[in-house]
This record gives structure tokens, sequence and C-alpha cells, in this order.
């Protein structure tokens, strides 16, 4: 009976130790798992802010300084489209969160911002039309992506406290795009600015996919 004992006492703290690691192991994971989304959050917001950054200080410079040589009054045009797109899709976004999930807008989102980005890659320097109808069309996708990208993320986990300084975090870094923008305006050529703006926008869709695949 006393071995019987012995043997249960000590199959139980076997147990205990063999549980105790698992679970230290699963948290790890979990901790490890969160850290990833998080940054890959931070990510996103920066590329995504860094875009809007970037078209709010240099469109009209564009216009003005850029290939097309346009007037003043002509460049000024190209910020009220922006503008104007910006404001109507935020006002498109209060119906369209009653027919669409939060990660149907985003999708659509970087589907728009990408075509405009495309398009004005290819020939922003050629049209001055062309400028003003991408210009209104990425001003109306980039205003959904803040808060259906938060929307989203708080589907799979709580985005309050610090966690919700992570989209935060990440928009901070957007000034950085607006400097490398200038200096590649600047120093290099116009035209890289639009190239600049589709390496933000890949990297905005490459972000989506890989929280897609975590998310699911």
């Amino acid at each position: 009976n006393e071995n019987t004992y012995l043997h249960k006492f000590l199959s139980f703290l076997v147990y205990r130790e063999e549980r105790s690691s698992q679970k230290k192991d699963n948290n790890g994971g979990l901790v490890r798992s969160e850290i990833k989304v998080l940054s890959a959050i931070a990510i996103f917001y920066g590329a995504s802010c860094g875009s809007e950054r970037l078209f709010q200080t240099l469109e009209f410079t564009f216009g003005l300084c850029g290939p097309l040589h346009l007037s003043s009054r002509q460049a000024v045009i190209t910020d009220k489209c922006y503008n104007g797109g910006f404001f109507a899709g935020r006002l498109a976004s209060i119906m369209a969160v009653k027919l669409m999930k939060p990660k149907s807008m985003l999708k659509s989102s970087l589907v728009l911002c990408a075509l405009s980005t495309v398009a004005l890659s290819l020939k922003a320097d050629q049209s001055a039309n062309l400028l003003y109808i991408c210009a209104t069309l990425f001003g109306f996708a980039i205003s959904w992506q803040f808060g259906s990208g938060v929307s989203w993320s708080a589907e799979y986990m709580d985005v309050v406290g610090w966690r919700a300084s992570t989209f935060s975090a990440g928009c901070s870094l957007s000034f950085l795009a607006s400097l490398i923008g200038a200096y590649l305006f600047t120093h290099w050529a116009p035209m890289l600015v639009w190239h600049f703006n589709l390496v933000l926008v890949s990297v905005q869709i490459f972000v989506f996919l890989k929280l897609q695949s975590i998310f699911g």
C-alpha cells in the first residue's frame, strides 16, 4: 500500500510538472504570436498613413513643379480632388458599414488604392485629368482604411489598453513617407513619388494578406 501511495504521489508530481511546462510553452507561443500580429498592424498603419501623408504633402507640389507644369490654380485642384474624395469616402463609409464587413471594406480600399497608384506611376506625368481622377479615387479609398482595419482587428483580439496604441504608433511613423517622398522628388525625379507610393501600397497589401492568413 505504501508503495502504491508513493507511486501515485510521484506520478502526480510528474503530471503537474508536465502541465506546468506545457502551460508555459503555450503562454510563450501566445505572446510571440501576439507580438507578430501587433508588429504587422503597426507596419500596415505606418504604410497606410504614410500614403495618406505623401498625398497631402506632395500632390500639389507634383502638379505645380512636376512634369505637368500646372498653374497654381490648376495644381490646387489636385488638393481639392483628394480632400473631396477623402470626405466623400468618410460619408460613404457610414452606409458601407451596414452592408459590408470590415474585412471587405479594407479589401475594397486596397484594390482601389492599388489601381489609382499604378495609374499614377505609369501616366501621372502625361495627364492632369488623370492626376485629378486618381487623387479623388485614392482619397476616397484611403479614408476607409483606419476604421475598417481597427474593426477587423477587434474581431480577433482586444484592441484596448496598450494594444490600442499600436495603431497610433504605426501612424506616427508616417512622417517618414513625406520626407522620403520629398527627397525623391527634389533629388531624383518627380515620378518617383508615385513609384514610392506604389511600394507603400504594396506593403499594405502584403501585410493584409499576412494578417488574413493569421485571422482566417
